[in-house]
């Protein structure tokens, strides 16, 4: 499907309480509360712990404020604008079918080097120049509204209260970007399968979600989903890495495993960091604001969508090329463990005690 006309969430009347500021009752309203009971923290929390993480915060600002070969023309950001002032009335599908076109283009222009277009040499055009490439030629995948698997968002394995009661809910993102399968040859697919699990519909190591709101939606809410979708990224990378026994500094586990979410309303959209901090035998899920934008400045318009478009390069370069990386050392530590020896019988060959042993 291309991605600059894709129904970026369903084609549906969005009625749920879930999806509605009206109908969200005291209980929604302290999810944000209770999961920071449990390790789930609020990007306020996040804010202070960032500062802290020179690699990890030197790493998201390369890649969010990266400049690009193309930007945004400034009647593109007019139409936004534009299009956004008419859409007051409308529900959080149409608002995110119209305004999503604008910040994720179908293809997107990027500086080819030599390494990456042998055409350069047979050519012999210059390096570096600029060249149009499809997102979705690139391997990058995509899912509308679908649930994160069950389970998904950590949870302390001694808590005995089930996760309904500290706010933890399934994820649901409006849009979750990830690799496709074809990204990897078919013995990483198979490996794939145990390294890291889909977490979301077909989807392989997603490392990006949006979550939508209209007019009326609360922004607060938002960040709630953007806590859990993120925290379930992480997860699932830090158990992938894991598995496949690499040894990893604080600082080269945190970029290896980070996530990125955005939420956007009517009004603004915020883009978050989501990284792990394993503190006094507990594991804290920590997220934190990267840039805030005004969505009725037509320069913050531009800023986030070249945002957007650092980060899906960012997963279909360095993202794509570690967990390729990690997914082969994992399959090389599975044909290296030693095959359990069997007995006659079928079952596993016990060792007999000899007497005198």
């Amino acid at each position: 499907m291309d991605p600059s006309h894709m129904p970026m969430t369903p084609d549906r009347t969005v009625s749920g309480k879930s999806r509605s500021s009206t109908s969200t009752n005291t209980s929604t309203a302290d999810d944000g509360r209770k999961m920071t009971l449990i390790g789930l923290l609020d990007s306020a929390a996040g804010k202070d712990r960032l500062a802290q993480k020179n690699l990890l915060r030197g790493a998201v600002q390369q890649i969010v404020g990266g400049e690009r070969a193309s930007v945004m023309k400034p009647q593109s950001a007019q139409a936004f604008t534009k299009t956004l002032s008419k859409m007051q009335r409308r529900n959080e599908p149409t608002i995110a079918g119209r305004l999503m076109p604008f910040l994720v283009k179908r293809d997107r222009t990027v500086t080819a080097s030599l390494g990456d277009d042998e055409s350069v040499l047979l050519s012999g055009e210059e390096a570096d120049r600029p060249t149009l490439k499809s997102f979705e030629l690139d391997h990058l995948d995509w899912s509308i509204d679908k649930d994160f698997a069950r389970g998904s968002v950590p949870f302390p394995a001694g808590e005995t209260r089930p996760p309904s009661d500290f706010g933890v809910k399934n994820p649901k993102p409006d849009i979750t970007y990830g690799f496709e399968p074809d990204a990897f040859d078919n013995a990483q697919q198979r490996a794939l399968l145990t390294f890291e699990p889909e977490l979301s519909s077909g989807i392989i190591s997603p490392f990006f979600t949006i979550q939508w709101k209209g007019f009326q939606g609360s922004m607060q809410l938002a960040k709630d989903q953007a806590r859990r979708d993120g925290a379930a990224m992480v997860h699932s990378r830090r158990k992938a890495i894991e598995r496949a026994g690499i040894s990893s500094t604080a600082d080269e586990l945190d970029v290896a495993s980070m996530a990125f979410t955005c939420v956007i309303n009517a009004e603004a959209a915020h883009l978050h960091i989501h990284w792990a901090e394993d503190v006094e035998g507990r594991t804290d899920w920590l997220m934190a604001v990267v840039k805030r934008y005004h969505l009725e400045e037509e320069s913050d318009v531009a800023d986030l969508r070249r945002a957007l478009h650092n980060i899906l390069d960012w997963g279909l370069s360095e993202r794509l090329a570690l967990v390729k990386q990690q997914v082969d050392m994992y399959r090389e530590r599975e044909q290296a463990a030693p095959t359990p020896a069997c007995s006659t019988d079928g079952g596993p060959a016990k060792r007999r005690r000899v007497e005198g042993d």
